[in-house]
């Protein structure tokens, strides 16, 4: 007698796991959906904190108007670039772009586009030298 599955119990496995995938794979692009979201909430939350902190220096050290013109005023370079022209983001950030060498911001605005579909916009008004934030797609 020959021990072995029948085929009707391997097509019952393979509808189970079929409805088991359907079920998680939304699931898991949501979580990615949300976890992108977060990751350009903290990162708006860091261009505040950083403009915060030179407005505080600039008062400080006794400048009259205080407000930066741009980002690049105050927001930080990594890996040590000198690259005055262009807004660098962080390596960790760069992984979740659509294309992680694009050029993200200069001047006034910063632009990040997700790999899923979400994108945050972050505008710096040197009028009031206040931050807003929007977010589409998430």
């Amino acid at each position: 007698m020959k021990k072995g599955f029948t085929l009707i119990e391997l097509i019952i496995v393979i509808v189970v796991l079929g409805i088991l995938a359907a079920y998680a794979i939304p699931k898991y692009i949501n979580i990615n959906k949300e976890s992108e979201l977060s990751v350009a909430q903290a990162f708006g939350g860091s261009l505040k904190s950083a403009a915060s902190i030179y407005l505080s220096k600039m008062a400080v050290s006794g400048t009259a108007d205080p407000k930066p013109d741009s980002f690049n005023s105050f927001v930080g370079y990594s890996e040590s670039s000198s690259d005055m022209n262009f807004i660098h983001i962080d390596n960790s950030i760069r992984r979740l772009l659509t294309d992680p060498n694009a050029t993200v911001g200069n001047g006034n605005t910063i632009t990040l586009v997700f790999k899923g579909g979400g994108t945050a916009v972050y505008t710096y008004d040197p009028a009031n030298g206040r931050i807003s934030e929007s977010f589409s797609g998430f």
